[in-house]
């Protein structure tokens, strides 16, 4: 400890023997600063990584939601007309798009029963379309993932604009028995003709784009590519019945997760654009 007083001296008494008797009053050194300091930074890194972790389950649970909000959605369409299933987008020849909603039902002339926001305003909160205009479009809510990035107003116009669909954050399996053969490895888990307690509907995004050879996927700190999968958390997936459960990272063949695997379970879209479950 170091012992100071400052200020004023009383009359009659000599600086040295007025430094002697206020020795009470208390300070602390530097080395004392340095203790408590180091001392707040440990109990810090301990608590900091817990209140991550306690985080990130209130956003799983908040995914949980959307999901569970879109299988209720699903199913009053389904109810509305006859039993349906919504097809996963194909925007052009074969190809699979899992994690994207059209706009409008007429994308393509010659399918016009693919997932689309015009289909599903009804049936959910948050969006708003308009016949034919790309200008009044809004969608939120369910659609995003709390641990994915984040969608601004414009981004969703302008990719609507320029494409005629909308990536979500999360990947939708409809129809899985009209893909062709060559897009997809176990059609079987997932959903059909009908909406089944057994078969995959929706789930979070496991997608690695064959832009840049990455791997992206939700319930991660980064919301940037990965190289590989040491990261991943595993992911909340929708059932037909409107279930839905976490499937950790350990129920996955991370191994053989990559393109052209044939041990797990993908759907493919151009070149190697995979979305796996």
């Amino acid at each position: 400890m170091n012992y100071r007083c400052a200020g004023h001296y009383p009359r009659g008494t000599s600086i040295d023997s007025h430094r002697n008797a206020c020795r009470y009053l208390v300070g602390f050194t530097l080395i004392e600063l340095l203790v408590v300091v180091a001392i707040i930074a440990l109990l810090a890194s301990m608590l900091l990584p817990a209140l991550a972790r306690a985080r990130e389950r209130g956003r799983r649970t908040v995914c949980a939601s959307n999901l569970h909000q879109f299988g209720v959605a699903a199913a009053l369409y389904a109810t509305d007309f006859n039993g349906a299933v919504l097809q996963t987008v194909s925007s052009s020849g074969v190809f699979r798009q899992p994690s994207v909603v059209n706009v409008f039902s007429n994308i393509r002339p010659d399918i016009t029963d693919q997932i689309c926001f015009q289909l599903l305003a009804p049936y959910t909160a948050g969006i708003t379309v308009k016949p034919d205009s790309y200008a009044s479009l809004t969608v939120s809510g369910i659609f995003w993932c709390p641990s994915s990035p984040p969608h601004t107003s414009d981004s969703v116009r302008d990719q609507a604009a320029t494409w005629g669909f909308v990536s979500i954050g999360y990947s939708y399996y409809g129809r899985a028995d009209i893909f062709d053969p060559s897009m997809v490895n176990r059609s079987a888990e997932l959903t059909e003709k009908e909406l089944l307690s057994d078969r995959l509907l929706m789930s979070d995004t496991l997608f690695h784009w064959g832009g840049d050879q990455q791997y992206y996927f939700n319930h991660t700190p980064s919301q940037q590519g990965h190289a590989d999968l040491n990261t991943f958390p595993g992911l909340n997936q929708l059932f037909g019945d409107g279930r839905v459960a976490w499937k950790r990272r350990q129920q996955f063949d991370l191994a053989n997760t990559f393109p052209t695997s044939s041990k797990v379970g993908w759907v493919a879209g151009y070149g190697t654009d995979i979305s796996f479950y």
